[in-house]
């Protein structure tokens, strides 16, 4: 095996992750079989790069942490309050919790981990992959 590591930015919408990964692994691999460990936003990435590509050359991906299921952080309904903590923040440095709360779920990434069926089809994905 040869480890390689596929580096993005977590702010970065999933859907350009996949396309930027895609172009990686076939400079990198051409079409030799490619066996894909993944952590957390990463395995969305590569389902979704997989999806895209039925012809890819990823024959297995084993994810750890992946939220298959979206992440109740990125929900739309707690925006109020992501809002409320970056204001508490600014005035007054903000407890931890509120850092937490904030953490960077403003970012386009963070909202493709939300259940919202309209950001990324993480269902979709999930059972087209068999997870």
């Amino acid at each position: 095996y040869e480890p390689w590591v596929y580096r993005y930015p977590s702010f970065q919408r999933v859907a350009v992750s996949a396309q930027e990964l895609g172009r990686q692994l076939r400079t990198q691999f051409q079409d030799r079989p490619i066996v894909v460990v993944a952590h957390s936003m990463g395995g969305l990435v590569t389902a979704k790069y997989m999806l895209d590509n039925p012809a890819n050359s990823v024959k297995q991906l084993f994810t750890l942490g992946t939220p298959w299921q979206g992440s109740p952080l990125a929900d739309p309904d707690l925006r109020l309050e992501r809002i409320k903590a970056l204001r508490r923040c600014i005035l007054f440095g903000g407890s931890l919790e509120d850092r937490m709360l904030l953490g960077d779920m403003a970012t386009p990434g963070a909202w493709d981990l939300s259940s919202n069926p309209t950001a990324f089809p993480i269902q979709e994905v999930a059972s087209r992959l068999d997870v």
